[in-house]
């Protein structure tokens, strides 16, 4: 009789069900500086980077301080110094915590995008 470790496991392979497809949801932000998103929610003028538990209007102008590449096809890629115009979401129900949904200015690419990788635009 052989040992466990001898005998061979066999797999039958069975037909694949069907995988109900969820809208994703995206995972918060990563964090920047602690310190500085605790301590801090941009107020207009300001340099610092949003919190990502900040409420940014429709129509704000945001400036990119870090880079970021889109994970998902519903995200906007950016580099440092972009621009990007908050608008509206299609549906409300898409919106997650610290996720935004903007325009790309010089592209007109649109997509979401962390708020926290953002600051308040200053012309």
């Amino acid at each position: 009789c052989a040992s466990p470790a001898q005998q061979a496991t066999v797999y039958t392979p069975t037909k694949a069900r069907p995988v109900k497809k969820l809208s994703p949801v995206r995972p918060k932000p990563p964090r920047i500086d602690n310190s500085v998103n605790d301590a801090v929610e941009s107020e207009p003028g300001d340099a610092t980077p949003y919190s990502p538990s900040i409420n940014v209007e429709p129509g704000t102008v945001v400036e990119c301080i870090h880079e970021y590449k889109a994970v998902d096809d519903d995200e906007l890629s950016f580099g440092t110094g972009d621009v990007i115009t908050v608008v509206a979401w299609d549906s409300a129900d898409e919106q997650d915590a610290g996720w935004f949904m903007g325009v790309l200015q010089g592209s007109g690419a649109k997509g979401a995008f962390p708020i926290n990788y953002t600051r308040k635009y200053n012309r």
